[in-house]
Formats: structure tokens, C-alpha cells, sequence
């Protein structure tokens, strides 16, 4: 994320370069669309170099264990500088954000851009996950309810984001999409953010949220969740306070209720995706480059790990009254 323009545009409020938002993500050296300097379009010779953060001893957390207490918080706080810089952007100069971020989002086709059975396996491994947990039975008819929604609706296709919380987010922020650095106490310290494929134009919540109940260990999140939401709200509104501008808007009861607003919306994206983070290890036996779609269709995928999660994270939901 070393877009020219922000770090001009950080140096020109006076933000002390600690505070950059391209500390949060790795170094790019160099990238090219493609070898025909006549092309616009990017093709199999397209390539992005960037720094080697393993190198750097930076480390990517067990996707089945999460974050802790202190990563998660570290985690949320950076993410919160990402999504409030270029708000404040949004704010002072609306036409330099629109030429220069809004471009840098995509539409992320979802599970349409899969084959159909492969869709399916994603699809109905929410159902056949939560049929096997006693606990969620009362519950299995507002869940049934919706995945019938999303099943026709995608889950991508949301509505458009309340204005105020609307801009470039991650759209895909989970354990395997940072990094964190521990120091020799094996307390993080440091944390990259990687991956932006996926960028979307839509609420900051939605990374927040999706974040939390992907990728922080569940008792964990149950007994710190509004810690996690203070530790977002205050590296928000301090960033923005970077900027000079009107707090007003952003107020803390404003922003629980955007989360609470935009957290029915995203609970199948967050239980759908719990079928790749939740795999079991060592049932992929391929490479990453031999890996075939066709083998996310396999019911030996999942097993205890991805009952336990699909289950904490439903009852989380209701909790919330979300689902």
C-alpha cells in the first residue's frame, strides 16, 4: 500500500512517519502489469515484488489456534489507522479520493467464481456442520433462513455502506493475511497487513468484524470483545485527530451501532470462510500449485476443529442478535 499520493498527502498534515499507513504493510520494490509496455491489462507476466517478511522474522499465526489478547488488540489498532487514513482523505479532498483509491478496489465475484459443486461444498458446510452440535438446535431455523438468503444473494453483492464508515477495507483480513513480529519474549510487536486482492469499497466494520470472529481464539473474544471494539475506536478517532477533523460522527455509541448495523450481514461471510481457515491439517496433501478446486468438495476437509469454531461463532452471533 505505498500509494505516492498518501505519503505525500500524510507529509502534508504534518503525521509523523512512524504514523504512515505504508509502516503497515511490506515494502514494495517493484511491480509491472505485463511485458507489452503497450498493455494496460494484467496477464501471466504480470509481477509484484515485495520485501521477504520472513526474513524479517515476521510469522504467521496458526490459523486454527488465533490471536490472543495482545496480537488481536496490535492487530485491530493498525487496522483501524489503514480504514481512518483514507477516510480522512475521503473527507478533505472527496476528488483525490476518488482518482486515486476508489481505482484500487475490486468487485470480488464471491462463490460464483468457483465451480458450482465446489460453491456447494462451501455453501452447505454451514448447515451440516451446525445439525452436528446439539447446542445450536434451537437456532437451526434462523440460520436454515440465512443461508437460504445467500444461497441466492450473494454475499458479496452487499448494500452500500453508511457514507461515514464507507472506504477501502481488506475485504479478506484474517490469521493467514498478516504477519506479526514477536520480540524475544514472544510478545507481537509488530504487525503487516498482506494480501489486498480482494479491496473493497464498503464499511471499516466489515474487516473488524469478520477479523474478530475469523481469527482471535474464541474464549478469548467472548471475554474481551468490547475491548477489541475500543482498542479499533480509539486508533480510529486518533488517527483521525491527525487530521484536524470532526469527531462528532465518529462517536463510540455511533460506531457500535454501525457494528451492530453491519453485523447481521456478515455472518455468512464469516461462517462460510470458516470451511478453508478450519481445515484440518494434513488433509491437503498437495502443493499449493497442485491444488485443485475439486478438492474443497472432499467431506474429510473438516472435522472437530470446524464444529467447535462453527459452533462458538453461531452462539457468538446470537448473543449479538445477529442471527
Amino acid at each position: 500500500m505505498k500509494h505516492p499520493y498518501l505519503r505525500n498527502y500524510l507529509k502534508e498534515y504534518g503525521v509523523q512517519k512512524a504514523k504512515y499507513i505504508d509502516q503497515l504493510f511490506p515494502k514494495c520494490y517493484g511491480a509491472r502489469i505485463s511485458t507489452d509496455e503497450n498493455s494496460n491489462a494484467v496477464d501471466d507476466d504480470g509481477v509484484l515484488i515485495f520485501e521477504n517478511l520472513k526474513s524479517e522474522g515476521y510469522i504467521t499465526e496458526d490459523r486454527l489456534t488465533g490471536f490472543d489478547k495482545e496480537a488481536a488488540e496490535l492487530i485491530v489498532s493498525d487496522l483501524a489507522r489503514f480504514h481512518a487514513t483514507t477516510i480522512a482523505l475521503k473527507l478533505i479532498k472527496p476528488g483525490v479520493f476518488k482518482e486515486k483509491i476508489l481505482p484500487c478496489t475490486v468487485k470480488n465475484k464471491g462463490l460464483e467464481q468457483l465451480p458450482e459443486e465446489v460453491g456447494k461444498s462451501f455453501h452447505d458446510s454451514i448447515m451440516e456442520g451446525a445439525m452436528e452440535q446439539s447446542e445450536l438446535e434451537p437456532y437451526l431455523p434462523r440460520l436454515q433462513k440465512i443461508v437460504d438468503y445467500f444461497a441466492v444473494h450473494s454475499f458479496v453483492n452487499r448494500p452500500p455502506p453508511n457514507e461515514k464508515w464507507g472506504t477501502m477495507t481488506h475485504a479478506d483480513y484474517w490469521t493467514s493475511n498478516t504477519m506479526i513480529l514477536k520480540n524475544e519474549k514472544g510478545k507481537v510487536i509488530k504487525n503487516k497487513i498482506v494480501d489486498l486482492q480482494l479491496c473493497s469499497y464498503t464499511s471499516v466494520v466489515r474487516d473488524l468484524i469478520f477479523f474478530l470472529f475469523t481469527s482471535v481464539i474464541n474464549s478469548t473474544l467472548d471475554k474481551h470483545y468490547e475491548d477489541f471494539l475500543r482498542a479499533y475506536h480509539n486508533s480510529f478517532t486518533d488517527t483521525l485527530k491527525d487530521f484536524d477533523l470532526d469527531l462528532g460522527p465518529y462517536t463510540w455509541e455511533e460506531f457500535v451501532k454501525e457494528v451492530n448495523d453491519v453485523g447481521p450481514n456478515e455472518t455468512y461471510h464469516v461462517l462460510v470462510m470458516l470451511k478453508p481457515i478450519c481445515t484440518e491439517r494434513e488433509k491437503v496433501k498437495n502443493s499449493a500449485e497442485d491444488f485443485q478446486d475439486s478438492d474443497w468438495s472432499r467431506k474429510d476437509l473438516l472435522g472437530p476443529q470446524h464444529r467447535r469454531k462453527l459452533r462458538d461463532t453461531v452462539l457468538a452471533f446470537v448473543e449479538r442478535g445477529w442471527i
